[in-house]
């Protein structure tokens, strides 16, 4: 699904190497994890904003691990003053296994979202307004 989407619609990889990244823009392989205190206060968040307008979306859907640097950036971008509806996809109640089982249940969140398969979303979701 996401090759999907990032072929016919507007993607965005909030990437802990590369900062932010059009979806479909080719990248090296790299390990990193997104560590916001490595990038200068507000670029990231001016960036997404950017990336948000350049595609003309009013609406944000992201999908992130809750208490992840992904999900803090979300959540700490100006997106009703952009006039952006933002929300952000996650995953609760995950007692083990948690660094295979969230990557998989947010992956077949956004196949059913992407899908419009609304009843197939897996245990444990959330959607959080962003503000």
């Amino acid at each position: 699904m996401l090759a999907h989407a990032v072929a016919t619609g507007h993607v965005v990889i909030i990437s802990g190497g590369y900062g932010i990244a059009p979806g479909e823009e080719p990248i090296g392989w790299y390990d990193k994890i997104l560590q916001l205190t490595e990038w200068p206060a507000g670029l990231l968040e001016s960036a997404l904003i950017s990336e948000a307008r350049h595609c003309g979306a009013r609406t944000v859907v992201a999908f992130a691990p809750a208490t992840t640097d992904y999900a803090r950036l979300l959540r700490r971008t100006r997106w009703p003053q952009a006039g952006i509806d933002a929300r952000l996809v996650s995953v609760t109640g995950v007692t083990g296994g948690a660094m295979a089982e969230v990557p998989r249940r947010l992956g077949q969140a956004f196949s059913a979202f992407w899908t419009r398969a609304h009843g197939s979303y897996p245990p444990g979701i959330t959607v959080e307004l962003l503000r």
